[in-house]
């Protein structure tokens, strides 16, 4: 912002200075670091006048503030409405300050007050006054009055000029003013009114205008002038580009002083511009300034066209190109050659693409097929320009010579171009979220695990802004911080100085090219959440951070989205401080998102392949809780699989099998149940209702989920399992994640408790979020009552604050989508009352001693998967009567008791049998006794013979007793072997502890609500011991 519309107040501020608004100074100021000596500001009155700024801000936005004394002295009053504009060229390259300034008193009571208080006049000036114009009248205060006086002559060095800065190196000269005659007096008054009227103040006839980027080939610039042809100077700023600034020392010393920031282009009128412009994308890379948006254009009127010879110096990158006379180093003549070549090149494509548009004397070329780095333009004339800059309109009789090459710094090559579409799919009411936050200036957090798509989210958001004409600023904290630092700061070895460079850095940026937005990716890298063990370093850089940022948002200068992994990874002073307004989690999609995001995947990467993905719908089933990242891993596993199979056509059954083995992103790190480790339901015996409970609930909605989406009603999402102490509730859930194909967790009690506050709420936060992260999956708890008790009982408060948490995070205000909870315990009365509503555990499901048709069941389901075999004759109706009140457990042992019996008299039996012989063919020795007489050669040739037949008869040995031990006898359990068990084994539950958990079961099962049940207070009665029990 260069103006802004005031109203007048009159402060008495004892000085010639202004006092401006906030919001109209402090976006330069923070963003330049100028002093506050060189901040002018011009005040559009009749006629205009410049002043110095104060220092201080005027105590409203639309406000400035005068000394009343001063604002009489230029005919301004309280409330006057004006304009005022702030002459950036000046501020940030400051003309020098004037030699002498030759003051005179209005009157001679001024003249008298001069000569009794000139030393007191001279230790003041400077603090009062910042500039001044020629005819201008100050009001200098004093110790004992005011002096006004009129300025009368400007010097710098011996050039008189109208305006100047004046500074410690000014001389004040002061002219007497004698006594006059009453005619005289009133002479000089009306000649010095006059003359006041008359003054000029701003020469300047320039502009400032805020830029962006348009198409278009051409040198064009889109805006309200009267002129054809214009003069465009870029402004040195904050985040300006490299290729736009004016040249270093740096650069000068590596021999490149070609200044390439101004040019002369075409006017296309544009009545609607207002303060803003736009320029060509030919223009903006002849300004250096491609691909940014929001930076500032110095613009004027230029004089008249010069024409000439157009020079063209080709650039090049790499010093060994050139020689010490600045030739490359090739042979004269094809040197020659190729310089005229590269020439009418360069002469043919002005003709066909820049004909009728200018070029100016120390013009950059862009790229193009002759020119690799592109060039540097002189325009050569014949005759003296008198210090005018040349340009000039391309027309037919153009002429173009090729000259040496000339160095250019790599931080002034051209950038390519970046053509790449990035979409998000599947996104939109997100997106439509994350638009209006950052239109409202909302300081938005989005956060999401590692692949969820926050990257793609924030680069689609950078692209829309900037074609909204937003200036952007990225930073990703997740990189090497250097890429981000300039100067001083970059050597330091302080990381906390180089961060806080950086946001200094940023700041400045976001308010030079306001309006504009900064996205800090991954700022959880820098400030994490501070550990009671931490050094303190995070919440004082977060603090710093906030008290940067908090300025500046509150004057709606930009806007702030910061990335991270989840909400608990960032320092929490963001949000308590209030520097985060909106928070955004990036959850893995849903079904119908997966299937948008692997058809335009798909389409987009392989289109030759995608003619038929109508079996889409029913894969994206198998691929709950997938994020993007893993829609790209997957696909490239469909395409190894469709070339290593030779087929033409994407198929289900490519995806299966790609699907297959792979781990998504959100399950990498997570502790499930592995796949075929649990029970199955062939494995548990008996529990017939539990079992069909658990299916319906949990395997059903997974296996026909298009039948259950249409469900108005609210799934059943949890389930209570209670029953008597080794009864099965616990290998019933085993068996869920094997036989339901849902992800299982399993969760033990002491892994939940911590004895620092805030830190059990936290486990059982993180245990949800891995489950929802892993979902389709079931959480289990296991000992419920042990985690999750009646509240108001534990003196220490630690269980009562994870039953609070477990009440939010069941059936909270979000609620739980695609998570089972399953919860097993054998004293429900002992569980808080509110987990059991419906909502949360929906279903309490009891698993009772085994009846004569389940312990039937169990026996057969306990000999059948063990690999157990019965004797002949061997009935199980009379254990099954004499096993009333065993458990599964005490069923199991009985059966696995029998077995051992079994094994021990089979053995027994094996002792009196008489074992056979063997012979270890590695340790046998056979000798060739002496015979017949034989040569050495047949003695060889019958000891290799006979040890050949010795082998082949200790081999058919070795088979045989192979043979024999593959038919020994099998084991059987026999009735006298379980009844020997059944009389060893004892119900594992006593008679006095049945009737507790009968009577405690019955009245859970007979009263109404939950709640019925006793309250969990402990007792005051004498006696009596403080438990639950």
């Amino acid at each position: 912002m260069t103006s802004a519309e005031v109203s007048v107040v009159l402060v008495p501020l004892n000085s010639c200075l202004v006092t401006l608004p906030a919001s109209f100074i402090y976006p330069i100021v923070n963003s330049t670091n100028v002093l506050v000596q060189q901040v002018l500001t011009t005040i559009h009155t009749t006629p205009t006048c410049t002043l110095g700024w104060s220092g201080f801000t005027s105590s409203k936005d639309s406000t400035i503030e005068l000394d009343p004394l001063y604002a009489k002295t230029i005919g301004l009053n309280e409330g006057d409405k004006l304009i005022i504009s702030l002459d950036l060229p000046s501020i940030l390259n400051p003309d020098p300050f004037a030699t002498s300034v030759e003051l005179e008193p209005l009157s001679v009571a001024d003249w008298e007050l001069t000569e009794l208080y000139a030393q007191s006049i001279e230790d003041k000036f400077l603090s009062q006054v910042r500039c001044v114009t020629k005819n201008q009248v100050l009001v200098v205060r004093t110790n004992s009055g005011v002096v006004n006086f009129s300025v009368k002559t400007i010097k710098n060095t011996s050039t008189e000029v109208l305006f100047s800065r004046v500074g410690n190196t000014s001389e004040l000269h002061i002219v007497p003013k004698p006594h006059l005659p009453s005619s005289l007096s009133k002479q000089k008054a009306k000649k010095t009114l006059s003359s006041k009227k008359s003054s000029v103040v701003n020469s300047k006839m320039g502009k400032i205008y805020r830029s962006s980027i348009c198409q278009g080939d051409e040198i064009l610039i889109y805006g309200n002038f009267n002129d054809e042809f214009v003069l465009v100077k870029t402004i040195d700023g904050p985040g300006t580009p490299l290729s736009a600034k004016k040249i270093s020392d740096k650069e000068r010393e590596m021999g490149f002083n070609k200044e390439m920031n101004s040019l002369v282009a075409k006017v296309v009128n544009d009545t609607k511009s207002g303060n803003n412009v736009k320029i060509s994308k030919k223009l903006a890379i002849c300004l250096g300034l491609e691909g940014s948006v929001g930076e500032l254009l110095y613009i004027e009127q230029i004089g008249i066209e010069i024409k000439g010879k157009i020079i063209v110096n080709p650039f090049v990158i790499d010093s060994d190109f050139i020689n010490n006379n600045g030739t490359t180093l090739q042979g004269n003549d094809e040197q020659a050659d190729n310089k005229i070549h590269m020439a009418k090149q360069i002469q043919k494509f002005l003709w066909e693409n820049w004909k009728g548009q200018p070029i100016t004397h120390g013009m950059k070329l862009p790229k193009m097929k002759s020119l690799e780095y592109g060039g540097f333009i002189e325009i050569e004339t014949s005759f003296d320009n008198k210090g005018l800059r040349p340009w000039m309109i391309i027309d037919d009789e153009v002429d173009v010579i090729v000259k040496g090459d000339e160095l250019l710094p790599k931080s002034r090559v051209q950038l390519d171009e970046n053509n790449d579409e990035v979409i998000v799919v599947g996104q939109d009411k997100l997106l439509k979220n994350i638009r209006k936050n950052l239109k409202y200036g909302v300081p938005t957090y989005m956060y999401g695990k590692s692949g969820s798509g926050k990257s793609l989210i924030v680069t689609q958001m950078e692209n829309e802004m900037k074609q909204n004409d937003v200036f952007v600023k990225l930073i990703d904290f997740d990189k090497d911080l250097d890429e981000y630092i300039e100067g001083d700061q970059k050597e330091s070895k302080d990381r906390t100085k180089k961060i806080m460079a950086i946001f200094n850095s940023v700041i400045s940026m976001a308010n030079w090219h306001s309006p504009s937005l900064v996205i800090l990716e991954n700022l959880d890298k820098i400030i994490p959440k501070e550990s009671e063990q931490g050094d303190g370093s995070s919440n004082k850089l977060t603090e710093f951070i906030i008290e940067k940022f908090n300025v500046s948002l509150k004057s709606n200068k930009f806007g702030l989205l910061i990335t991270g992994k989840s909400k608990d990874s960032i320092n929490q002073l963001i949000f308590q401080k209030h520097l985060i307004d909106e928070e955004i989690n990036l959850t893995a999609p849903n079904k119908d998102q997966r299937q948008q995001i692997l058809e335009f995947m798909l389409t987009k990467r392989f289109p030759q392949f995608s003619q038929d993905l109508t079996f889409l719908s029913d894969t994206v089933h198998e691929t709950e809780g997938y994020y993007p990242s893993d829609f790209t891993n997957l696909i490239d596993r469909v395409y190894h699989d469709l070339i290593t199979n030779s087929e033409t056509q994407f198929t289900e059954s490519n995806f299966m099998r790609a699907i297959s083995g792979y781990t998504p992103t959100s399950l990498r790190g997570v502790k499930l149940q592995k796949k075929d480790a649990g029970a199955k339901w062939s494995d548990i015996g008996g529990m017939l209702e539990p079992k069909q409970i658990l299916i319906e609930t949990l395997e059903w909605p997974t296996k026909f989920a298009p039948i259950f989406e249409n469900c108005p009603l609210r799934l059943r999402s949890g389930i209570l399992l209670y029953g008597y102490p080794g009864c099965g509730k616990t290998m019933l859930a085993s068996a869920i994640g094997d036989q339901t194909g849902l992800n299982f967790i399993s969760v033990k009690g002491p892994e939940i408790l911590n004895k620092y506050i805030g830190a059990s709420e936290q486990n059982i936060r993180e245990i949800f979020e891995r489950a929802s992260a892993a979902k389709p999956c079931v959480l289990f708890f296991d000992e419920f009552d042990s985690i999750a008790p009646k509240r108001g009982h534990d003196s220490t408060g630690v269980t009562d604050r994870i039953v609070n948490q477990l009440l939010t995070q069941m059936d909270g205000a979000e609620g739980l989508d695609g998570v089972y909870v399953i919860g097993a315990t054998s004293r429900p009365d002992l569980i808080d009352s509110a987990l059991l509503r419906p909502g949360r555990l929906d279903k309490s499901v009891l698993c009772d001693l085994p009846d004569k048709i389940n312990r039937r069941d169990m026996f057969h389901t306990i000999i059948k998967s063990n690999g157990f075999e019965l004797a002949e004759g061997v009935e199980l109706d009379e254990l099954v009567e004499k096993s009333e009140g065993f458990t599964g457990a005490d069923l199991q042992a009985l059966i696995y008791n029998a077995y051992l019996k079994s094994v021990n008299d089979s053995l027994e039996a094996d002792k009196g049998i008489e074992k056979t012989t063997t012979i270890e063919s590695d340790n046998v020795e056979y000798k060739l006794l002496p015979g017949l007489k034989l040569d050495n050669r047949s003695a060889q040739r019958k000891q290799i013979s006979l040890g050949k037949k010795i082998t082949t008869l200790l081999n058919n040995n070795e088979k045989l007793n192979k043979e024999v031990e593959l038919t020994k006898p099998k084991i059987f359990i026999t009735s006298a072997h379980l009844q020997t068990s059944l009389q060893e084994t004892k119900p594992s539950i006593s008679k006095k502890e049945l009737l507790k958990f009968k009577t405690i079961y019955s009245k859970f099962q007979d009263s109404k609500r939950p709640s019925e049940m006793k309250s969990g207070e402990a007792s005051n009665e004498v006696g009596v011991r403080e438990s639950l029990m």
